[in-house]
């Protein structure tokens, strides 16, 4: 059984680390599995990203649009400016290469919640 979005899901990730890489960031965790993300997010860690599963949208009995949502978490509420900069050097790293549309603030689940940001692309 072919499974197209989970084959792109699992692109998006190796070329995210790509990028990564040549941005001196390969530190940050990138993964399908949100259950990891709180611990990579912590400041002690490089910070991570969180790849959701798309949106579809079917103009036509033949073609697919997938949009993707891409959570990138990082710090903790009380430690915004380090927090800040870091998710800004990890969007600056990887939206040329994503065609990102829209990176909107964002937080994660925890108590307190961690700073994130969600960037948009389409497939």
């Amino acid at each position: 059984m072919s499974a197209p979005r989970v084959e792109r899901a699992l692109e998006i990730v190796e070329e995210i680390r790509a990028s990564l890489e040549e941005a001196g960031l390969s530190d940050v965790l990138v993964t399908l599995d949100g259950s990891k993300i709180a611990a990579a997010a912590r400041l002690s860690a490089g910070g991570a990203i969180h790849i959701r599963p798309p949106s579809l949208k079917f103009p036509t009995h033949s073609h697919t649009f997938a949009t993707w949502t891409i959570v990138i978490v990082y710090g903790t509420p009380t430690e915004q400016v380090a927090s800040w900069t870091r998710l800004d050097e990890i969007i600056a790293a990887i939206a040329p290469d994503l065609d990102v549309t829209v990176a909107q603030p964002s937080s994660w689940e925890g108590k307190p919640p961690p700073p994130a940001y969600e960037l948009t692309f389409t497939d």
